[in-house]
């Protein structure tokens, strides 16, 4: 889609509730998804849902007339890959890993991954960190031998990854994995400020708007705070290479296309 007179790939974040909709998202426009996989928080872990569930979801996202650009791995208590608890980190690397394997005949290069769960004490912090990055350097070489790569999502609250720097220093600038910014994460900072520390190590978008830092919004961009503008100008400045993905739920793709192309004339 041209905007601001740039070619550029709208994609939508697609989960168990919205994919029968990917032909309604191609025609208004999007070209890609990222494939959410299911998520039950405090569940153990169960590897045997995702088969069926892949069969079943991607053709019907390619048969919409979507590529699928990216998937979103799961999170939770036992997918805690920043867990203290040496039984719990090594589980979810273990399951992780399975999954990854699991999805590497799948198109989509990019796998969203959740730093942590939580929350998270301020005291346990240095602890979650330090274990984050031992999962990612377990993580890290089995995606690429599928040919994927590991975005890691931005958090909020007291969750890892609540700020650029906090990013920076567990991705060790990028060398560990690449980025996954997601706009309505950001309460200490603007995305523009995000992407000027760690943009270059940015390869994958969740873009929702948010009202001055509100928990979870995932609004329609123009219906917050946030200045699309700048924040797009700032991503092709880059320049960005991946896709333009938006992780709203809850509106119909041409409310999403319509108030992009409003709040981008702001």
């Amino acid at each position: 889609m041209i905007l601001l007179s740039q070619e550029l790939p709208l994609s939508i974040s697609l989960n168990q509730d919205t994919y029968r909709n990917a032909a309604q998202f191609a025609r208004a426009g999007f070209e890609a998804a990222e494939c959410c996989l299911p998520v039950h928080y405090h569940a153990e872990v169960d590897l045997s849902i995702f088969p069926a569930y892949l069969e079943e979801v991607c053709p019907r996202i390619a048969d919409g007339g979507l590529r699928i650009a990216s998937f979103h791995l799961p999170f939770g208590t036992y997918w805690d890959i920043s867990s203290p608890d040496e039984t719990i980190r090594a589980g979810a690397v273990q399951a992780l890993a399975q999954l990854i394997r699991l999805l590497a005949p799948y198109p989509g290069n990019n796998l969203v991954l959740h730093p942590s769960f939580e929350p998270i004490e301020e005291g346990a912090r240095e602890a979650h960190i330090a274990a984050c990055q031992k999962s990612l350097r377990e993580l890290a070489p089995i995606a690429e031998e599928t040919g994927k790569k590991i975005a890691l999502e931005n958090l909020p609250r007291t969750c890892l990854g609540r700020t650029s720097q906090e990013m920076e220093r567990i991705t060790e600038s990028g060398a560990l994995c690449g980025i996954c910014m997601d706009t309505t994460h950001m309460f200490h900072e603007t995305p523009q400020d995000f992407l000027r520390r760690c943009g270059k190590w940015v390869i994958n978008t969740h873009l929702s708007d948010y009202l001055n830092g509100q928990d979870e919004c995932h609004w329609v961009p123009g219906t917050g705070s946030l200045h699309w503008r700048e924040i797009f100008a700032a991503l092709i400045a880059l320049p960005y290479g991946g896709t333009y993905n938006f992780e709203v739920f809850k509106y119909a793709p041409l409310e999403i296309v319509g108030g992009l192309k409003n709040a981008l004339e702001r």
